[in-house]
């Protein structure tokens, strides 16, 4: 029976061993979970100020945008009234030149009549 009660004491030390074993690894694993629990956390913390930050950035881009449609619209208006006022400045420039026209006549027949007037009654003018 000796010899039963040694490969009994074995098979029950490589139990406790085994069982002691599977112990430490079972708190290790425990400490990884802890510390892969704080790490997921930490991201969720994180993932938070991102979303927060990223909504921001996002109000920030739609004003921007909400601007730059507005400054579209104006430029596209000042571009309308500089047409405006080169069609106008066109207009401007013919009724000028018509009234100048107008003028130099006139005045052309203002002279000849001066010029006869000086000239006397018996010359006949010269145009």
């Amino acid at each position: 029976m000796a010899g039963q009660n040694g490969g009994l004491e074995r098979k029950i030390e490589f139990l406790v061993e085994a069982q002691a074993r599977a112990s430490a690894q079972i708190e290790k694993l425990a400490e990884g979970h802890a510390i892969l629990t704080r790490v997921m956390a930490r991201l969720s913390e994180r993932t938070k100020v991102n979303e927060d930050h990223l909504e921001a950035t996002m109000t920030v881009v739609e004003h921007l945008a909400e601007k730059v449609d507005h400054l579209g619209g104006r430029v596209e208006q000042i571009g309308q009234k500089l047409d405006e006022l080169g069609e106008m400045q066109r207009r401007n420039e013919e009724a000028s030149e018509k009234r100048f026209k107008a003028f130099d006549q006139r005045l052309n027949i203002l002279m000849n009549v001066v010029e006869r007037h000086i000239a006397g009654p018996g010359h006949q003018h010269q145009a």
